[in-house]
């Protein structure tokens, strides 16, 4: 299923599709997190999301959070002064895109803002995460940015302000409303290619209890592929795939490989049903290959 998100985050921001990349890399081990994570797929699921930022606008905030401020208001306020003037003798760009980036950000928390007030996901664990950036965007300073008219000209002392706070005092705060932007942009992107594809999410299980229950399983790049169902356990541990060169061995491998593994970690696969274990429990022995592939 990896490809199949990765492409529908790529379409949206790149760093999304690093979000994912990196759960992928860094999978979970315990059973009631990977459930948690499958859950908050289902929640964004049924609620059939729509990716309500702008990507321009997300990359501009981007741009703008990584180009730091000075501690100090006063520093802030002369250069601020400084690009101003360099703008207009010049025309020098730095100004313009200190402020596009403002106003963007402005326009984002406000979005943002509005999303969760609309979402407060409290029947799943993403709803902890909705209700700490609410909390962030009520702050005094940040709701008196958000009321901020960006359509007028801003002045220079207004402008040094808002950079002293969302660069400097708030900093962190700002890079926690990105990374909520980036993981709603996974989240949907995941729910989106499970709904249209009619994917199933795993039920995790604890390691001791040495089951892999799959039912109608197909890879999830063939099309009208027919479906296979594997049972392993205490009593029936051992998996034998043979049959003649060219016979499909490979793509009945590569399909229960790539629907055990997403399931594995938290994501849904093409199939009916499935439970999987974690961490230990399970070896894929590849004897065309030469390898061994210890459990997920």
């Amino acid at each position: 299923m990896g490809p199949c998100i990765a492409c529908s985050v790529t379409q949206r921001q790149g760093a999304g599709e690093r979000l994912l990349d990196h759960m992928f890399r860094n999978p979970l081990s315990e059973a009631a997190a990977i459930n948690e994570r499958s859950e908050v797929f289902r929640c964004f699921q049924r609620a059939n999301l729509k990716f309500p930022f702008d990507v321009q606008q997300v990359s501009l905030m981007r741009e703008y959070l990584d180009a730091k401020a000075g501690k100090y208001p006063a520093v802030v306020y002369a250069k601020t002064l400084v690009k101003r003037m360099l703008s207009s003798l010049v025309r020098d760009d730095q100004f313009k895109k200190n402020l596009q980036g403002l106003q963007a950000t402005i326009l984002l928390l406000n979005k943002c803002y509005a999303f969760v007030q609309k979402n407060d996901f409290g029947n799943c664990a993403f709803g902890g995460r909705s209700i700490e950036i609410k909390r962030i965007l009520s702050e005094k300073a940040l709701e008196k940015i958000r009321n901020t008219n960006i359509y007028k000209d801003l002045g220079s002392r207004s402008i040094a302000f808002f950079d002293t706070i969302l660069k400097g005092r708030l900093h962190h705060q700002m890079e926690s409303i990105l990374s909520f932007i980036y993981e709603i942009d996974v989240n949907i992107a995941v729910s989106e290619v499970a709904a249209r594809r009619g994917f199933c999410y795993a039920k995790a299980l604890p390691g001791k209890a040495n089951i892999l229950s799959v039912s109608d399983v197909s890879h999830p790049c063939v099309s009208n592929a027919v479906g296979n169902s594997i049972e392993l356990g205490r009593d029936q541990n051992v998996l034998f795939l043979t049959g003649a060169n060219m016979a499909g061995k490979i793509h009945a491998d590569e399909g229960h490989w790539s629907e055990y593994v997403p399931g594995a970690y938290g994501f849904s696969g093409r199939c009916r049903q499935y439970g999987v274990l974690c961490k230990g429990g399970v070896i894929f022995v590849d004897k065309r290959r030469g390898q061994y592939r210890d459990g997920v």
